[in-house]
Order: structure tokens, then sequence, then C-alpha cells
């Protein structure tokens, strides 16, 4: 065979591979099946892992090649602005012995944990949940397994399990560090803030909230944002983001009465991208639920992002009994708060700083609890907060978290640290009180 002839086959047969290969993700033709886990872990590897965050080929070996976490590093601004002297918080029970990362942190109280998720790069597990005692004593360190490339943010139920959502994964432990949940397949994407109470949790799983039991791993029960939207005809605040073309078909001339025939409609026939970003589902517990006395305990608080949107509805019914539109932007994290008011994260995102508010059920009165500006405080993207009976407040702000109290003043501060003494990503805080994990852990030992 002449050369021409061989380079021309070669040519041909890596063609053919190369159009294979794009049918295979485009198509899903074999061996898509297959290989799915590998191909999505290279698109979260190239993708990134942290809203708006892009990071060039270079970054990205220096992150997983060279020891370099660069694609969870930040920078810690309100310890520069607020020129504070950390302190390393000790680990008496050597848990982080097998990890490079160091905790730091300042405190100037003596009671209660302190809960932060975070990047800690041990043999077995990237990301970890630890607890810091407001004495900053390393108490606890609970590993997420298998979560390569995003913590997620999840949450801490009320009656104390870890949920961590990580992509294709839901892992939930308790206190203890104790398995509850793991779920794990390619058609799922749990993501965001998650909540529940009496073994039960709330996540959003692509497009729909499901309730899953966690002792039994069932999911109870579930909705869609189609039927949502469906369910809100007299209520249309979830419009602005929904296409209005005049083309053929229920697509563009959607009606009210089509969703609800129709339940198993894809969200993209009728919706712009990405058009709610849907990114809390928080349920009220009986427990709370008396500080709240225009709502019933199982109601959901829902959080939309691009339409800078909060909403309470019926669980059941799915009817819109609250909602706050435009008194913050692209908000997250809102809560049911002590006191019967809604506490949002009000990322401010095109602005200069951002801030925690809280939002008055009945007049709708906005009263802000922290100004970010002069703590040097601004997340584009994320973050959670907590807000404690006496009104001190717990955030994170990117790679460090920060507790002040009503005047401001801060209380406790907390940053990890890499190997080359970069501050990396936290995603969720929680504080708790010493009755709280008392009672979460007192069965740690058997």
């Amino acid at each position: 065979m002449k050369p021409v002839q061989i380079t021309a086959l070669l040519f041909l047969a890596a063609l053919t591979f190369f159009l294979w290969g794009l049918s295979m993700v485009a198509f899903e033709v074999f061996p898509h099946r297959l290989l799915q886990p590998v191909i999505e872990d290279v698109k979260a590897w190239l993708g990134g892992v942290d809203e708006g965050e892009q990071l060039t080929l270079g970054e990205k070996i220096g992150a997983d090649f060279l020891g370099r976490d660069t694609r969870y590093a930040h920078e810690a601004p309100a310890a520069e602005k607020l020129g504070l002297e950390l302190q390393s918080v000790t680990d008496p029970m050597g848990l982080l012995a097998d990890s490079k990362h160091r905790l730091k942190y300042v405190s100037n109280v003596s009671e209660g944990y302190f809960v932060f998720y975070t990047v800690l790069n041990l043999p077995d597990a990237k990301f970890a949940a630890v607890v810091v005692s407001a004495r900053g004593e390393l108490v606890n360190v609970i590993p997420v397994p298998e979560a390569v490339h995003d913590l997620g943010q999840g949450g801490i139920t009320e009656d104390g399990n870890f949920v961590f959502n990580a992509g294709k994964r839901l892992f939930v432990t308790d206190a203890c560090g104790r398995e509850r949940l793991n779920l794990a397949d390619p058609g799922v994407d749990f993501h965001h803030r998650t909540s529940g109470y009496d073994n039960t949790v709330w996540v959003w799983n692509g497009n729909k909230a499901q309730l899953f039991d966690l002792t039994s791993g069932e999911v109870l029960k579930q909705f869609s944002l189609i039927d949502l939207i469906g369910a809100n005809e007299h209520t249309p605040i979830f419009e602005a983001r929904l296409t209005k073309k005049n083309i053929k078909g229920p697509t563009g001339q959607w009606k009210y009465g089509n969703l609800r025939d129709d339940p198993d409609m894809p969200l993209a026939q009728i919706a712009l991208v990405d058009p709610f970003h849907h990114n809390d589902v928080d349920v009220l517990s009986p427990r709370m639920a008396a500080q709240f006395p225009d709502f019933d305990a199982g109601d959901l608080l829902l959080s939309f992002r691009s339409i800078n949107l909060i909403t309470v509805v019926d669980q059941d019914t799915l009817k819109v009994k609250w909602y706050s539109y435009g008194q913050f932007s692209r908000q997250h994290d809102p809560d049911w708060g002590y006191n019967g008011e809604i506490i949002v994260y009000d990322n401010k995102s095109h602005s200069t700083y951002s801030r925690i508010i809280s939002i008055d059920v009945a007049t709708k009165h906005v009263s802000e609890l922290v100004n970010g500006q002069p703590l040097a405080f601004y997340r584009f993207a994320g973050g959670n907060q907590h807000v404690h009976t006496d009104g001190r407040v717990l955030f994170n702000n990117g790679a460090e978290a920060l507790q002040v109290d009503k005047e401001g003043e801060l209380t406790f501060y907390f940053q990890t640290q890499n190997f080359w003494g970069d501050p990396v990503m936290i995603t969720t805080v929680r504080y708790v009180t010493e009755e709280e994990y008392g009672e979460w852990t007192a069965d740690c030992q058997s």
C-alpha cells in the first residue's frame, strides 16, 4: 500500500472516530452510557466549580496536578480590611493529621459550635464539614466521599443531619458522621440549599423539589417547576422569564391549562435558559410555625435568583401564599427567622457589597442586619447565613466566614487555608448552641 493511501486511511479513521465521539456526546449513541461518568467528570473539570468562575487550562492543571487548588481559592478581604490576627484552630484529636490544610480563626465568644463546609483534601475525600468550638478547638470532621469537583451547598436539618448535595450525589450523615443516605446516579442533579426535620430532607433535583425519607431513602413527595407554575395562574409571578413567541403549538403560545394537562412538559419548551435559578427550598417546621401565624407547618420558602423573587407555597396545593420581589438582587438562602421574619442573603451582585436582610412578613418592610460595606463583604453568587436567637449573624464570604452581633461587631471569624496559604472556599455555615450540639451527638458512642 502506498504512503498516500495509508495517510488517507489514517485520516478517514481519525475522522470517523472524531465524528463518532461528537455523536456520542451530542446524541448519546453507544458507548455514551458506559462512558457517561467519565464524560461528566471531564465536563465538570473544564467548567469550573463555582458560579461565575472560569479558569484557564493552566490553572486547572495547577489545581489538579501541582497541588494548588486554584479552583477553590478565594481572597479573604474581610480579614485584610479588619486587620485580623488569625490564630490556628487546635486539633487535639489529630483529625486533620492527613490534610495539608490549616484552619484559622478569631473568637470573641466562649460558647457554642460553628459548622463549615469546606475543602480539606483528605486522602479519602476532597471536601468535608468541620465543627469548630467557639474556643477554637476542632471537634469533628465529616468527610464527603467521592465528591470530586463540587462540595455543593446542602445544609443542616433541624434535627442535626448534615446534607451534602454534590451534583450527582446526595449524601447525608448525622452529626456523628454516620451515613444516613447516599444516592448517586448520572441522571440526577442535586443542587443548592436543602432543609428538613423529623428525619426528612427537601432538596432540589434538577427542576424538581423532592422530599426524602432519611430512614428508607424513599421520595415521599415531589413537584416540578412546571407543576408550580401551572398551579398559580392567578398569581403570575413566574411569567417574566417564560417565552412569548408566536410559534406553533404550546411552546410559545402556552396556557396554564397546557402545563396542568402535561406536567411532564420540559421547562425548556416554554422558558428562556435558566429562567428562575431556583436555589433554595426551606420547609417551615412545626417548631418554627408558631412564629408564623399566616403560614402552616410544611409550607415551603423558595428562592428564584434569576427573577429576584422569593415565595412561600403550600407543599400540597403549590399555591403561592406570599411573595417578595425586587427587594433584593440575585439572592440566596431565605430562612424562617426566629422572630417571625424572613432572612435573606442579598448578594446585590451588580453592586459593590452584599448584605443580610430581614423582611417583615406582614408589611414587607426590609431591615438591614449586616451591611457588607465596612466588612468588605461581597459575594457575586452563592452564600448562606444563620441568624442566632440573640441576633448574631453568621455568614460566608467566599473563603471566609464571619459572625457579627447586632451592632455589627465581629464575634467570630473563620477561614481554611491550603498548603500554599491560600484561603479556600466555604459554602455552608451554621452556628449550633451547646445544648443543640449535645442533643445531636448524645449517642455518638453507641
